[in-house]
């Protein structure tokens, strides 16, 4: 499991249909050498075919879910970021034009670290920016609220203020919220074992097209562990979540300078 990071998606891929189309021939040539006669191995075949398919279906679920999550923190992280763009306003100056360019070098961080991916370099740079951002943004708030004419509207940036500064805690706790690996390794092992199951069910025909129509379904079996693995990488791979909703907002936010 320690190559579920090591490596991209593409090739943990074509690592487990390697063990798959493996286990499926030691499961056809352990079927060629044993005696003949009617087996019950074809049922048990359905049966663990039916039960890999739950698995997958479960695992690929939790994958989305967890995906759909990040997503729908990204949507609360630019509605707060922009809230709280608009409720600078009620700031006096110098205040008003520091916070609402401090939001703005904010907003660039954030991106940033999307875009990233996996450079831990580009990474920790756009970190340490956010978190210095973020003290200098509160500082700036504090300073400003007490010269606000109105206290509930003071109250209403704080307010704002501090939804962005929670939901990066949040980000990066979806972020990290990866499948455990033990979860994914008994799936390949399942997969292995019914790939198998499979070559040895085959074995018991000597049709050609039945044994390239089971090397079809182990490849199916491998898009669809693939298209799981890729879903548990937020930082790489096909599937990203998309920060539409912070670049749209740095663009309203030079639009309304």
């Amino acid at each position: 499991m320690l190559l579920r990071d090591a490596l991209p998606v593409w090739a943990n891929a074509l690592l487990i249909a390697a063990l798959l189309v493996g286990g499926f021939e030691v499961g056809l040539r352990l079927g060629r050498r044993r005696d003949g006669g009617e087996s019950s191995v074809g049922h048990l075949l359905s049966a663990t075919l039916g039960l890999l398919a739950l698995l997958v279906g479960f695992t690929f679920a939790l994958a989305l879910g967890r995906h759909e999550s990040r997503r729908l923190l990204i949507v609360s992280e630019a509605n707060a970021i922009g809230t709280t763009y608009l409720r600078a306003q009620l700031l006096p100056e110098p205040y008003r034009a520091r916070l609402a360019e401090q939001l703005r070098v904010y907003t660039d961080a954030r991106i940033a670290i999307a875009r990233a991916g996996e450079d831990a370099a580009a990474l920790a740079r756009a970190q340490a920016t956010t978190d210095s951002l973020q003290g200098a943004m509160w500082a700036t708030t504090m300073a400003g609220i007490p010269l606000v004419t109105s206290p509930p509207a003071g109250a209403l940036l704080v307010s704002s203020m501090n939804e962005v500064i929670d939901v990066v805690g949040q980000r990066r706790a979806e972020v990290s919220a990866r499948l455990p690996a033990s979860v994914l390794l008994t799936l390949v092992l399942y997969a292995l074992i019914t790939a198998g199951m499979l070559g040895l069910v085959s074995s018991d025909s000597g049709a050609r097209r039945e044994r390239v129509l089971s090397v079809i379904l182990l490849v199916l079996v491998t898009l669809a562990l693939r298209l799981i693995l890729d879903l548990d990488r937020p930082r790489s791979g096909y599937i990203i979540v998309s920060q539409v909703p912070l670049t749209s907002l740095r663009a309203s936010m030079d639009a309304s300078r």
